[in-house]
C-alpha cells in the first residue's frame, strides 16, 4: 500500500508518518503540490493525505484531478481540516483530534470510509465522453 502526504508542517506530517510507517504502509512525503502531481501519475497512490491549512487553493484541484482521471480514481482522499467542514468525496481528519489519537488516520486509510468517483455533473459526462473519443 502506497501512501503519499502533501504536508507543509512538520508538525503534522511526522505523526503522520510514524503513524503509518508503524502498520508497514509506504510513505512518501511532498511539500510541493505540482511534484504530487507529477509522481502520482506514476506511482498511482492507494491513499492521498492532504492538509488543507497548508495549500487551501490546491486540494480541491488535486482531489478533482483524482476523481476525474480514471487511473487514480481508486485513491481514497483524506483531509486534515481544523473543523468539520469537509470537502466532497474525501474523509474529513480534524487535526486536534489526530494529534491526540493518531490512529483515526489508520480508521480513514483503512477503513471503508473510500467514497465512489463522482458521477452525475454534466461536466463530468462531457469529460468521460471526450475520453472515450
Amino acid at each position: 500500500m502506497l501512501t503519499l502526504l502533501l504536508i507543509e508542517e512538520d508538525t503534522i506530517a511526522d505523526p503522520a508518518i510514524k503513524t503509518l510507517m508503524a502498520e508497514d504502509i509506504c510513505t512518501i512525503r511532498f511539500r510541493d503540490p505540482l511534484r504530487l502531481l507529477d509522481a502520482m501519475q506514476e506511482l498511482h497512490p492507494d491513499i492521498l493525505v492532504i492538509r488543507r491549512r497548508d495549500f487551501p487553493l490546491h486540494a480541491q484541484m488535486i482531489i478533482g484531478f483524482i476523481r476525474f482521471y480514471q487511473a487514480l480514481s481508486r485513491c481514497k482522499v483524506l483531509v486534515f481540516n481544523t473543523s468539520s467542514d469537509a470537502l466532497e468525496q474525501t474523509t474529513n481528519i480534524i487535526e486536534d483530534q489526530f494529534l491526540n489519537d493518531p490512529s483515526i488516520l489508520l480508521k480513514g486509510a483503512i477503513g471503508t470510509a473510500h467514497l465512489p468517483s463522482h458521477r452525475g455533473s454534466r461536466l463530468v459526462a462531457k469529460a468521460q465522453r471526450i475520453m472515450r473519443e
